[in-house]
């Protein structure tokens, strides 16, 4: 995965902001955008937290490149009680 590391301090930046980016569809509150590397091409890494249907506080990740046969979206989302970055970033750098 490249690009420059925005990581926590920017997503402080980012919720900090007035007002926050909310999608009031699902109740995501943006907490990151960073500019990473796909096959070779730029894109963009958005990533929001919210709450579960029930609750449960979680992450979501979605970056849009281009695929094999044309456009490819990477959605992933899981509880914030199991989300690891790093993991995401290595899923990220596999996808050839």
């Amino acid at each position: 995965l490249q690009g420059p590391a925005v990581g926590v301090e920017r997503g402080r930046e980012l919720r900090a902001a007035a007002p926050r980016e909310i999608d009031h569809a699902t109740g995501l509150i943006l907490t990151e955008i960073r500019s990473i590397t796909v096959r070779g091409q730029a894109a963009t890494l958005t990533q929001a937290e919210g709450s579960s249907h029930d609750g449960t506080p979680y992450h979501e990740a979605t970056v849009a490149f281009h695929g094999r046969s044309g456009p490819a979206l990477l959605i992933v989302s899981g509880p914030s009680s199991g989300w690891d970055p790093t993991v995401l970033d290595a899923l990220i750098t596999s996808i050839q």
